[in-house]
């Protein structure tokens, strides 16, 4: 009895590791609807910082937390937590963007954290956010 539940997890765990890395290896021939990794993440919220903070700043650490299927074809959401470091006396955001992406605000560091999610699509330039 014990050899056939072993033998029957093993075939179950075959199974899930088999499709599991099937399915990565599609993501990775660039097959299929993959979702944005922490680099395609970490861009996205470089361009869209752009229209946020006046320059100069320097995003000094970018870390994906999860990334799930979007509120539509195509989106994804990323959960992320980022370290913005500015040169200014004070936090360089433009007005309404201040609160954009939760900021913490570190004046005697000159640093800026910011977690929130980003909705995110891919373009034919790369994933852009929403």
């Amino acid at each position: 009895m014990k050899s056939i539940a072993l033998w029957t997890f093993a075939a179950l765990f075959s199974v899930v590791v088999i499709g599991a890395t099937a399915a990565n290896a599609i993501c990775i021939v660039g097959f299929g609807d993959c979702p944005p990794s922490e680099a395609d993440g970490k861009e996205a919220f470089v361009a869209a910082l752009v229209g946020i903070l006046e320059p100069p700043y320097t995003v000094e650490k970018f870390q994906k937390i999860d990334v799930r299927q979007g509120p539509g074809a195509g989106l994804y959401e990323m959960n992320f937590v980022a370290t913005v470091r500015y040169s200014g006396e004070a936090f360089p955001c433009i007005k309404p963007y201040c609160k954009v992406y939760n900021p913490i605000v570190d004046k005697a560091n000159k640093t800026v954290t910011m977690r929130d999610w980003l909705v995110m699509r891919k373009t034919e330039r790369g994933w852009i956010v929403q």
